[in-house]
């Protein structure tokens, strides 16, 4: 390396923090230890280029006419996540890819659609300023990591989405709730994607299973609906002169549709675990104000208000190790 000092001592990265917040990219990240079986999370909703970028570019061409916005390089991902753990990515996305999609990316499309500019290579070129995606209520806790993105306003307008939020909730364990709250003026079909590596093996109870290399994946869907696996082929081509160096790779997709209705609820439970494991017994259960369920020797219960459609209370038990977050998502986004 060009910059190597051998005199440098190495240091193990224990000290560091697990979880961070990155605000201009509103990225959320959070592992459970440094450990090589760690379970490990990243969340993100932001403009094309982050705020700073998004705005500044924005003031520019109103005040100079300049287009100054290079975002080039940015996916159509607002509000998506990845999961890694035991050693294997579980939660996956596209990568490298010249078409840029938003259903290569673990996000909800409205009657088959993605966000505006989809498609395109830059996706981000000729939208409006308020075409916004914005994270909120970040909060870290023992062990918790807790955040919401709002991305309603990437959609096309024709589409007419008034609300497209989603509730991230991480817990000490590594297992994930995902909560997407959606709603239209009028009707329209919501389909929720999750890609993995391998595919998505439906199980006699109800749940899915992903399992790749060392690590594995339960999910539970809790709902009704349309659920099939599917698949996505990804292009790329590091260069536009040479078509011949195309390549594909494919993710396999598992879609959950609702609708066509005004507004529509997704909860889904993941459980990271390892592969060389017995799939644990379905020990998760949702009302309409709680999730429990039992991952890697805890018992975690999550309190839901389901008038404002927010988490206010998740509660994790182990022995006598209690380890509690109380969100603060009572605030609406500005």
């Amino acid at each position: 390396m060009l910059w190597y000092d051998p005199t440098v001592p190495a240091e193990p990265p224990d000290k560091l923090p697990l979880s961070a917040y990155f605000p201009d990219l509103g990225l959320v990240t959070a592992r459970t230890s440094w450990d090589d079986n760690a379970v490990s999370l990243s969340f993100k909703a932001s403009p094309g280029g982050g705020h700073s970028a998004w705005e500044t570019s924005h003031w520019l061409w109103a005040e100079r006419g300049w287009e100054t916005l290079n975002a080039g390089h940015h996916h159509p991902d607002a509000n998506t996540f990845v999961l890694n753990g035991h050693g294997s990515p579980l939660v996956v996305e596209d990568g490298y890819a010249n078409e840029k999609l938003t259903s290569n990316h673990n996000v909800v499309l409205v009657d088959g659609t993605g966000y505006a500019g989809d498609g395109r290579y830059h996706v981000y070129r000729d939208l409006p300023e308020s075409h916004l995606a914005r994270v909120y209520d970040v909060q870290t806790e023992q062990g918790w990591v807790h955040a919401v993105g709002e991305v309603a306003a990437m959609y096309p307008p024709e589409l007419g989405v008034v609300r497209a939020t989603r509730q991230i909730l991480f817990s000490p364990t590594g297992s994930l709730l995902v909560i997407d709250d959606l709603a239209a003026e009028s009707e329209r079909t919501w389909t929720w994607l999750l890609h993995s590596d391998q595919p998505t093996i439906a199980l006699s109870d109800g749940r899915f299973v992903v399992r790749n290399g060392s690590g594995a994946l339960v999910l539970s869907t809790f709902q009704q609906g349309i659920i099939r696996p599917d698949h996505t082929v990804v292009r790329a081509n590091p260069t536009a002169s040479t078509p011949s160096l195309t390549v594909g790779r494919t993710l396999h997709t598992l879609r959950r549709e609702l609708g066509p209705v005004r507004s529509a609820r997704f909860v889904s439970l993941l459980l990271p675990g390892s592969a060389l494991e017995k799939t644990p017994d379905d020990a998760a259960h949702l009302s309409p104000d709680l999730v429990s369920w039992t991952h890697d020797g805890w018992d975690f219960q999550v309190q839901l208000d389901i008038q404002e459609m927010t988490i206010v209370d998740a509660v994790a038990r182990s022995d006598a190790t209690v380890r509690r977050i109380r969100p603060t998502t009572g605030r609406r986004l500005p």
